[in-house]
């Protein structure tokens, strides 16, 4: 009794286990484990090779595994596990598959298959646009349009001024002296941009078949793992989480996973509207916490049962940009380029404050001491971040061979490495723990960011 009332979530999740040895689930066995799918959008092709290539190697299907999930990578890991028993690879594929676009159509057409306009939704934000009387008002502004020709015809009055008339003067004086004072346009910009629509396209319908045909209640089958992600909440100013009610773990007062949860964790600002749940607004978490690593160990890092493992497949790296040759490249650079920096900052943080957290005397530590194993999958650069089938084939197959090499160094190295750190107090951090000899001699190459650091420093 005195145990279950200092650690309720412990004590239901025990209960639970027990019901289900009793009623015929098997249970789980081997280590505690969390695997961390991170954002990233079209790479997530990544995320199903990763997966794909441990399979069969390392177990995440079991009830004694957390998901801790973000953006994109929420929808692989709610797509898995509801997914057939051994059919999750192939399910998540055929997913993704039908949400990229095939390589002819994508040419000409460079978005994916469920970035929809919100026809009916801009149809009304036009309609209470068009009937407020203060947008006609400010489209018309006598005293700047008169201050506009002005300063044209002094412009023009004197010929000296006409040989150093360069593009950019040009392009600034249509800009400001032309547009931004024409009444049509500046009604017409206002309509665009200033109607009650807060994103270009719109993933979260009700009764949308897309949504529909996700399974979310076989997420709460027994024997499934714990499986969490992120969304920011406007309201609270501060990431909110989702998980599922596996009988396994009790939901630790988070709220409940379920379509307009997913779409609203995907909802990257201006490419997508935010989305309502339980009455607040809410758009994509992994601007802010990449996996949620602090609750990760938080809540499931219990003195009585430690979380062992935690796995990292990060899937944007800044050396995936390339020079953009379209605004379709440059939109994606803008979105890509903070999802790599944020992802990756994340982790080292999250590095750093394991260790130093495992340093300081137990009476000023900010949490439990924690020396267990973090294998992080390298993040390949061949991809791209088109919405292509080809981008999704190739981030497969190159996914799957990270998982595989990072699987080698964890099965060369792990046992090796974690006994000499756990008596140090120490975590284990696969590959950095590792010499490049040590790599080289499990068959797999040096991480990338490994050999670019020393060319460079």
């Amino acid at each position: 009794k005195e145990w279950a009332a200092k650690d309720p979530g412990a004590a239901t999740a025990a209960i639970e286990a027990v019901k289900g040895i009793a009623q015929g689930a098997p249970a789980a066995t081997g280590p505690k484990r969390a695997i961390c799918l991170a954002g990233g959008g079209p790479a997530v092709g990544l995320h199903i090779g990763a997966l794909e290539g441990l399979k069969g190697k390392i177990d995440f299907d079991n009830a004694r595994s957390i998901w801790a999930l973000s953006c994109i990578g929420a929808w692989v890991g709610v797509i898995y596990n509801q997914a057939a028993k051994d059919n999750e690879i192939e399910a998540t594929y055929n997913f993704f598959h039908d949400v990229f676009r095939d390589d002819q159509s994508f040419q000409s057409f460079p978005t994916n298959t469920i970035f929809a306009p919100d026809w009916a939704g801009c149809a009304d934000a036009a309609w209470n646009f068009l009937l407020e009387p203060k947008h006609y008002k400010n489209a018309f502004l006598p005293r700047h349009i008169m201050e506009s020709w002005l300063y044209t015809l002094s412009f023009l009055r004197d010929r000296k001024n006409w040989g150093k008339f360069n593009q950019g003067d040009f392009d600034r004086w249509t800009l400001n002296h032309v547009l931004a004072v024409h009444p049509a346009v500046r009604f017409l910009t206002a309509l665009v941009y200033k109607s009650e629509i807060d994103g270009r396209s719109r993933l979260f319908y009700k009764d949308s078949k897309f949504l529909k045909d996700i399974k979310f209640e076989r997420l709460n089958e027994r024997g499934k793992p714990y499986i969490f992600h992120n969304a920011f909440n406007f309201e609270k100013k501060k990431i909110d989480m989702f998980a599922n009610d596996s009988p396994s773990w009790a939901r630790k007062g988070y709220k409940t996973i379920s379509a307009a949860s997913l779409c609203a964790c995907s909802a990257l600002p201006f490419v997508e509207q935010t989305v309502r749940v339980d009455g607040h607004a809410y758009c994509e978490g992994a601007l802010i916490d990449t996996v949620n690593f602090k609750d990760l160990l938080k809540d499931h890092h219990l003195p009585d049962d430690p979380l062992e493992e935690i796995w990292i497949n990060r899937i944007v790296d800044v050396h995936q940009i390339r020079k953009p040759e379209n605004i379709h490249d440059a939109l994606a650079n803008l979105c890509q380029m903070f999802a790599a920096t944020v992802g990756e900052d994340d982790i080292k943080l999250f590095k750093f404050h394991v260790q130093e957290n495992n340093r300081l005397p137990e009476n000023k530590r900010e949490a439990p001491k924690w020396t267990g194993t973090i294998v992080e999958i390298q993040v390949d650069d061949q991809i791209d971040f088109h919405w292509s089938h080809e981008n999704l084939h190739r981030g497969r197959t190159n996914g799957a061979i990270a998982a595989q090499n990072a699987y080698k160094l964890y099965e060369m190295y792990s046992d090796k490495y974690r006994r000499r750190n756990e008596a140090e107090g120490k975590a284990t951090m696969i590959p950095d723990d590792l010499t490049d000899e040590e790599i080289t001699r499990a068959g797999v190459p040096l991480p990338l960011k490994r050999v670019r650091d020393r060319q460079t420093g």
